[in-house]
C-alpha cells in the first residue's frame, strides 16, 4: 500500500493541492460556486 511508504510533508501538501483543483475543475458548482464569478 502507498501509505506505507513514508511521504515527504511537500509531496503530500502538492498532492493536496492538485486533488483541490482537480475538484473544483470537475465541480465547478460545488462548495466554490460563485466564489469565482
Amino acid at each position: 500500500s502507498i501509505l506505507n511508504y513514508q511521504i515527504s510533508p511537500s509531496l503530500a501538501q502538492a498532492i493536496v493541492l492538485l486533488a483541490a483543483i482537480v475538484a473544483v475543475r470537475l465541480r465547478p458548482n460545488g462548495l466554490f460556486n460563485g466564489a469565482s464569478r
